[in-house]
């Protein structure tokens, strides 16, 4: 009964560090301990720790995603640098929860657009396809060549709250929404587009938790 009892505990605990993710990129790789899948020659872990895009392909999209089964009652993390102005062509999308390890092809999920034509950072919901902005952020937050900033969401009884925090600063709230849609949770990742070498090996990003929101 006893060997029955520690088995059941390992288990439960395996489950519990399946579902959620912490990821610092201190082992310079990107293979295990989580397994990031998609464009790995787009990637690679740089000598200061941080992941950093590789493509030098122009007009270029390119993803990393590793597996998440974390969606309610959650707290999402990430260090973020953009080391360029984005704008309509040249942004980044980090998929909280994506249904397919595939980002380019996922058609559902919930989605961190930064960047875009008003340089803000805004949380999407993305049904069949279609990208539904559920939180519009602050615009011109990101109108600068050289963004460093952290990120985090949260969702908790259906509300979702998105904060962003400058170098140097405090947690900002860049608002909040109630949205009661349900999603398949299987995967976490970044989807870069990229137009031309102004944005090659441009985005930076560290420290990404996934964790339960208490």
């Amino acid at each position: 009964m006893k060997t029955l009892y520690r088995m059941l505990c390992c288990l439960l605990l395996a489950a519990s560090a399946q579902a959620q993710v912490e990821e610092h990129f201190d082992d310079g790789e990107l293979l295990q301990h989580p397994t990031w899948t998609g464009r790995l020659d787009a990637w690679t872990v740089n000598a200061d720790g941080w992941l950093q895009s590789q493509s030098v392909t122009a007009n270029d999209l390119f993803y990393l995603s590793t597996r998440s089964q974390r969606f309610d009652s959650t707290q999402w993390e990430t260090s973020v640098q953009l080391l360029f102005n984005p704008s309509s062509a040249n942004y980044v999308d980090w998929y909280l929860v994506a249904a397919d390890s595939d980002l380019i092809n996922n058609s559902n999920g919930y989605f961190v657009r930064m960047g875009g034509t008003d340089d803000e950072i805004c949380l999407y919901r993305k049904i069949n396809g279609v990208s539904i902005k559920l939180i519009d952020g602050t615009n011109g937050v990101l109108n600068s060549s050289n963004n460093l900033f952290s990120l985090k969401l949260i969702r908790a009884n259906d509300q979702w709250w998105l904060f962003r925090k400058p170098e140097g600063g405090n947690w900002l709230p860049e608002g909040t929404v109630h949205d009661s849609g349900q999603s398949t949770p299987a995967y976490t990742g970044f989807l870069v587009k990229q137009s031309t070498a102004s944005f090659f090996q441009r985005h930076w990003f560290d420290d990404v938790r996934v964790k339960p929101f208490e």
